[in-house]
């Protein structure tokens, strides 16, 4: 939805100074394009810490508390988010241990030859 917003607010943009005359005609759709940013960096700056994130860096108690707002309250909440959290540390667990002594050349041994030849041959597939 954000791409197609995008492509019709661009599209409004450029129909609205094709009829000008002098360099603004060019220069305002350009310089329109350099807004976004700002708001996106304040957007992301105060957008809450990913759980997974935090588990990943070790930080339980910052999960536990980022998850806890990410839930609607209710009798479970606090189940629920145990559980999410233990959920995610398993995860984690798994995979630090599947990739323990990985390296890049893994990529090319194996199965993994063959995943590898997929992504790299068809990556317009989906």
């Amino acid at each position: 939805m954000c791409w197609g917003g995008g492509q019709l607010l661009s599209a409004g943009i450029v129909r609205a100074t094709i009829g000008m005359k002098g360099d603004i005609a060019w220069k305002l759709p350009f310089m329109l394009q350099w807004v976004w940013p700002v708001p996106l960096f304040i957007g992301a700056y105060l957008a809450p810490e990913s759980p997974w994130n935090a588990i990943r860096r070790n930080k339980i108690e910052e999960a536990t508390k980022s998850m806890s707002r990410l839930r609607k309250d209710g009798p479970d909440k606090q189940r629920e988010v145990d559980a999410s959290v233990a959920y995610i540390r398993y995860t984690t667990a798994l995979e630090v241990a599947e990739t323990e002594n990985a390296n890049f050349l893994e990529c090319f041994k194996g199965t993994n030859l063959r995943r590898t030849e997929i992504v790299s041959a068809y990556p317009f597939q989906y």
